[in-house]
């Protein structure tokens, strides 16, 4: 039997998506949103992802103008940077997580 293979990516460019995967260390994490009803009230909670990158090149540091993800000088490092996380098992595409990175 054979395990999904999961990737991160990151939108440090409008539009484009770069594989950090390479970079990610274990354990990562998603929890994924739920509801719960209080009568008559649905509530609804945003799921949360949990990765950390290796970063002994420097290339996640917001304060390197000299990495990889730096145009016109200024460093694409920021927050509320798109993320994506996905599983790919077989032909299947499975969206684990879709949402902004916070630091």
């Amino acid at each position: 039997m054979s395990l999904p293979t999961v990737t991160a990516e990151v939108q440090f460019t409008s539009g484009v998506w770069t594989d950090v995967t390479q970079w990610l260390q274990v354990p990562m994490t998603v929890k994924r949103g739920s509801s719960r009803v209080e009568s008559p009230v649905i509530r609804y909670e945003p799921g949360v992802a949990t990765i950390q990158l290796r970063n002994g090149d420097r290339r996640f540091d917001p304060t390197h103008t000299g990495g990889p993800y730096v145009s016109g000088g200024i460093s694409q490092v920021t927050a509320m940077r798109p993320l994506r996380i996905r599983a790919f098992w077989d032909t299947y595409t499975f969206n684990l997580f879709r949402g902004f990175v916070d630091v």
